[in-house]
């Protein structure tokens, strides 16, 4: 069997693959406000691989981070923001007594940060304007919970990850985006199902 076919050297290429699309991501990310550009163009390269498609990194996520880069610009800059500000109030809430007012606020910053997780996903696929694109990305994340909540998980695991071991963050940001990518894609899915079984459950009125 030849080498190049072999699935141990596509595992090897993966692997080199996803170190170098987290470096990309990492360096495009410095100046903070790239950060939507970068996570832009690194899930619509991840999408790729999700697709099963053979493509390089470098080339089309430069590609995809230029094409990109004046919509999801203001995408990221607000994402920022929302997640400095939910940071930062819950740091001043904290030590609050009241815990019916904490436990209502810290319920509405996971739901939040869930619906974050939709965003960059919905953005790559459904190619909607800004504010449908924020209203959609709360609507699969009241309407898909479970899947929120892997998200969350996901997440979470990354960032535990970097603060046992903060060399990670040069593979573990890459590898947490393909598998939200994964759980977004099964809530899209969902909604197709949805829509697919109103259809057929019209049809039938009609026909009757």
């Amino acid at each position: 069997m030849n080498i190049l076919e072999s699935k141990v050297y596509k595992i090897i290429e993966l692997v080199i693959n996803i170190i170098i699309l987290n470096g990309l991501w990492l360096l495009c990310s410095i100046p903070i406000i790239t950060i939507g550009p970068a996570t832009h163009a690194m899930y619509q390269v991840l999408l790729h691989y999700v697709e099963n498609k053979e493509t390089s990194v470098a080339r089309p996520y430069f590609s995809y981070f230029k094409k990109s880069f004046k919509s999801s610009l203001f995408v990221g800059l607000v994402l920022s923001f929302l997640a400095f500000a939910l940071i930062v109030n819950f740091m001043v809430i904290a030590g609050t007594e009241n815990v019916l007012f904490l436990t209502g606020f810290s319920l509405l910053g996971l739901l939040l940060f869930a619906m974050m997780t939709f965003v960059f996903p919905i953005q790559i696929t459904h190619h909607v304007k800004r504010m449908t694109l924020f209203r959609n990305a709360l609507f699969y994340a009241l309407g898909f919970l479970p899947y929120s909540v892997l998200n969350l998980c996901i997440v979470a695991g990354v960032a535990v990850l970097f603060f046992i071991h903060p060399a990670t963050i040069f593979v573990s940001c890459c590898i947490g985006a393909y598998f939200v990518l994964l759980s977004c894609r099964r809530a899209f899915m969902g909604v197709e199902d949805r829509k697919k079984a109103e259809q057929g459950h019209l049809a039938a009125i009609r026909r009757s």
